[in-house]
C-alpha cells in the first residue's frame, strides 16, 4: 500500500510539476490554468473577426461548459514597447519563456497568431493589443480593421480540472 501511494506521489509530481513552464496546467476543453496569476485562458476560441468591439463582445458572451463570465486580457496600459506587464505580457514572457523578437514557444497553446487584443482603452479612440510576433505592447486605432490581430478569452479563478492520468488512475483503481 505504503508503495503505490509512493508511486502514485511521483507519478504526480512529475505530471503536474515536470515541464519547464509548470505555472501553465492543462485542464482539457481548451483551458489552461495560470497558477501566478489564478486566470484561466481559453485557448480555442474558432471565432474569427477582426475588429476589436467584436472580440470583445464575443469574450464577454463566451459560454464554456455552461461557465460565462469571460474577458478579453487585461494590461496596466502604462507603457508601449517590450515590456511583461499585463496578463498577455506575463504569458509571453513569464510562462512561455520567449525573449523579444522570438516566438519559439507557444507551450499549451495551440493558436497563438502575431497579435491580441487587451480589454485595455487607451483613450477612447485607442486600445492596448499585444504582439507574439516582437513581444510588444502597442496601440491600435479601435475603429480599424486589423486582420492580424485576434482574440483569447481570459476567466478570474481556476475553470476546471487537469485530466488524471491514466497511471496514476490505474493505481487508484488497482491497489
Amino acid at each position: 500500500m505504503l508503495k503505490a501511494l509512493t508511486t502514485a506521489l511521483v507519478i504526480f509530481v512529475v505530471c503536474a510539476f515536470g515541464s519547464a513552464h509548470a505555472r501553465l496546467i492543462v485542464h482539457g476543453g481548451g483551458l489552461v490554468y495560470d497558477t501566478d496569476l489564478n486566470i484561466t485562458w481559453y485557448v480555442n476560441p474558432n471565432y474569427d473577426t477582426h475588429v476589436y468591439g467584436d472580440y470583445a463582445a464575443w469574450a464577454a458572451g463566451l459560454n464554456v461548459g455552461g461557465v460565462t463570465g469571460w474577458r478579453l486580457p487585461t494590461t496596466p496600459g502604462t507603457t508601449t514597447g517590450v515590456t511583461n506587464e499585463g496578463e498577455m505580457g506575463h504569458l509571453f514572457y513569464d510562462e512561455l519563456g520567449n525573449s523579444p523578437g522570438s516566438f519559439t514557444n507557444k507551450g499549451p497553446f495551440t493558436n497563438l497568431h502575431m497579435g491580441f487584443y487587451t480589454s485595455t482603452t487607451h483613450d477612447g479612440w485607442h486600445y492596448y493589443y499585444f504582439s507574439f510576433d516582437d513581444g510588444q505592447q502597442s496601440l491600435a486605432d479601435i475603429n480599424y480593421w486589423y486582420f492580424w490581430i485576434h482574440g483569447l478569452a481570459v476567466h478570474d479563478g481556476k475553470i476546471g480540472s487537469p485530466p488524471v492520468s491514466p497511471a496514476v488512475l490505474g493505481l487508484l483503481l488497482f491497489e
